[in-house]
């Protein structure tokens, strides 16, 4: 214990840098600092130390106090996935814990604790083969506490995560045509509305959402259907494309495609007032799916 108290001390005068006080802010801060430390002993629960300290005595800062558990969850991912879980739930139940929050990563306008916990539990539970309880999570990062932002290619990164994730837990469960349709329908969503050639150029660079996800997507179905073979059917369904009206939305007359491959269904929507049938075909084929 003496051991570790020296470690945590000597980390702390290591990591003492810009803070002019010890705060709230300070802590977590400090925690954050150890935990992209490499080779450090302890560094782990020298991090959790940091994180707990700042729950134990400044219970009144909300802010930082979510983001404290927010990173005890995810520090204690690698090897200590049960106590993860339940810091995770203890965040989504948290009534002091507010979604609002400034962002704690690279485009997020909103710390987002719920959404965000979702995702990993769905992860977590993706590892621990619990394929089911995953799909529970996903749904609820979806549609339970969704995903709040201001950049419409933040929202649609998480999406694709969300995608992702799904692909994953479908194909564990060898839910082969499920697994290929949560990816193309995604796939085809972000490369209409993000990377089609009449897109401002400047613009379309900023957006990868899925290059990887797409290798992964194109090669397993070419382990399980054929490259070729899907192709074909997608082109059969492409042929029997009708345009139907979004009938939630009676006042705008938006619409939206529908064909089916394998004979699952699949949609795309245009912003588009009367957007016609020719239109919807040529923007799914220019996308970079249909030509991989």
């Amino acid at each position: 214990m003496l051991k570790k108290s020296i470690i945590y001390i000597i980390i702390a005068l290591c990591c003492n840098s810009l803070y002019a006080q010890f705060s709230a802010d300070f802590y977590v801060g400090l925690g954050e600092k150890v935990e992209k430390m490499k080779n450090v002993p302890y560094r782990v629960d020298s991090a959790v130390y940091y994180y707990r300290y700042v729950l134990d005595n400044f219970p009144t800062y909300k802010q930082e106090c979510s983001r404290a558990m927010f990173r005890i969850a995810g520090v204690l991912e690698k090897d200590s996935i049960n106590e993860s879980i339940r810091w995770y739930n203890r965040i989504i139940t948290s009534p002091n814990v507010n979604d609002k929050d400034k962002g704690m990563e690279v485009m997020e306008v909103y710390a987002n604790y719920r959404h965000n916990s979702c995702l990993r539990l769905a992860t977590l539970y993706l590892r621990k083969k619990n394929y089911e309880e995953a799909l529970q999570w996903l749904f609820n990062a979806q549609y339970e506490y969704k995903y709040e932002t201001d950049i419409g290619t933040a929202y649609e990164n998480k999406m694709v995560s969300i995608a992702t994730i799904k692909f994953e837990c479908f194909k564990s469960m060898d839910l082969q045509d499920s697994a290929i349709y949560v990816m193309v329908q995604k796939l085809i969503d972000v490369d209409i509305k993000y990377h089609l050639p009449n897109m401002d150029e400047s613009k379309s660079n900023q957006v990868d959402h899925y290059s990887k996800s797409a290798k992964v997507l194109l090669k397993y179905i070419d382990q399980t259907k054929g490259k070729d073979d899907f192709k074909l059917m997608f082109n059969k369904g492409l042929k029997k494309l009708k345009v139907k009206k979004v009938k939630e939305r009676k006042k705008e007359k938006l619409y939206y495609a529908s064909f089916k491959v394998y004979n699952i269904e699949y949609r795309v929507y245009s912003s588009q007032p009367k957007h016609r049938k020719v239109q919807f075909m040529n923007d799914i084929m220019q996308t970079a799916f249909y030509w991989d």
